[in-house]
């Protein structure tokens, strides 16, 4: 076996890597864009370390959880990425070992990005296979970024110390069916209006902008599971308010049915507290209303607490929950989102 030092960048190592959740090339650097994207690759090696850049944001940095599979153990450890260029050495040039390496990015994409720049190996190359299962895409805010659940307490500062997408319900439910995954999520971001401190896109612009990035990539999407209003509910005033959401929504649902016609959409909501749970419910049934028999409402309700993580979110239990529901909801619609009655 040849043990010399072979380092990839750009071009060579995005061709090389399975890639999970959303990622892109930009300028030879393999940025990952949202929580839980990143890369898988194994080889046959004795030593690894890989080079990261990061655009840091303030007072908030992205964290990472790289594991090693080394002839069948498994070890991780979390990283906090708090320099705009940083080197990580997993594991030392020692005995040859069959070695699977899994980088995810535990953070979401507003605070703190994290690319990937080079990866060095002493050992022999192999090319990861994207092994082509059906992808959930996922549109939330907050609790689909897994915030909240590294701490218990009602009261705080934000912080991404306090998230990790890896323990959120869109992670989880994906290790369940064994599916790939697509999570376009940003804490405060709302369909109609968005948490007082965001100040990014809507829901439905957020969600645009990364479906024409994808359009030369085609994912072939078996359900969409949109969980969003927890942050609008906080701006409702009255009737009128609610009428402005629940038009806004049903914009959202027209743009992702005209991009996925075959696709299973799921209208979820909770199970923090919202106050437009009639809102949502209605702008589904419009929907089925026009013809569309593949999409449904489903209420993540408050019974599935357990604990309260940081700032009132649910826990990493109370995610696990949350996956277990929509696990049974998704099963019972059967493959391509087809019902199974």
């Amino acid at each position: 076996m040849d043990s010399s030092r072979i380092t990839l960048y750009g071009d060579d190592l995005y061709a090389m890597v399975r890639k999970r959740g959303i990622v892109s090339l930009q300028n030879k650097i393999i940025w990952l864009d949202y929580s839980c994207s990143g890369i898988e690759w194994g080889f046959e090696g004795t030593g690894i370390e890989i080079e990261l850049v990061s655009k840091l944001c303030s007072d908030h940095y992205a964290w990472i959880e790289i594991g090693v599979a080394e002839d069948g153990a498994y070890l991780y450890r979390k990283y906090i990425i708090n320099r705009h260029e940083q080197k990580i050495e997993i594991k030392k040039p020692g005995k040859c070992a069959r070695i699977k390496l899994t980088l995810l990015k535990r953070t979401e994409w507003k605070y703190g990005d994290v690319g990937i720049k080079s990866i060095s190996i002493c050992g022999k190359l192999e090319q990861g296979q994207n092994d082509g299962r059906k992808v959930i895409e996922f549109i939330g805010d907050s609790i689909s970024c897994g915030y909240g659940v590294e701490k218990h307490s009602l009261f705080h500062k934000f912080s991404t110390q306090y998230e990790n997408g890896l323990h959120a319900f869109p992670y989880l439910l994906c290790k369940m069916m064994q599916k790939d995954y697509r999570i376009i999520a940003s804490s405060g971001m709302g369909v109609w209006k968005p948490h007082k401190d965001y100040t990014g896109l809507s829901a439905l612009g957020q969600y645009e902008a990364e479906a024409r990035k994808e359009e030369d990539i085609r994912h072939e999407k078996e359900f969409i599971i949109i969980n969003m209003g927890t942050n609008d509910s906080l701006n409702i005033q009255g009737e009128e308010d609610r009428e402005s959401f629940q038009s806004a929504y049903g914009q959202l649902l027209d743009s992702v049915r005209r991009r996925n016609p075959y696709a299973y959409i799921i209208c979820a909501i909770g199970p923090m507290r919202c106050c437009l749970h009639n809102e949502i419910r209605s702008a589904c049934r419009h929907q089925q209303e026009k013809g569309d028999q593949r999409i449904a409402f489903i209420r993540l309700r408050r019974k599935i607490w357990d604990g309260i993580g940081k700032g009132r979110h649910p826990t990493y239990s109370s995610q696990k929950r949350i996956a277990a529901q929509l696990y049974r909801f998704c099963m019972s619609k059967g493959e391509a989102g087809f019902d199974t009655e």
